[in-house]
């Protein structure tokens, strides 16, 4: 291999990890958003129960 066709392969793979590494990140932020929304009011009544205790 040519030091061109090394550079390129090590380009395409940088492109190919962060593609996947980013839709998973968003996919993570997604979901965490989704159960913060669905989800903060009963987090928020259980912490406040728990602090009402100590």
């Amino acid at each position: 291999m040519t030091f061109f066709t090394q550079i390129l392969h090590t380009l395409q793979n940088f492109i190919l990890l962060f593609v996947e590494i980013s839709l998973l990140f968003l996919s993570v932020d997604m979901l965490v958003s989704y159960l913060n929304t669905r989800y903060s009011n009963a987090i928020q009544k259980h912490l406040s129960t728990n602090a009402k205790l100590s």
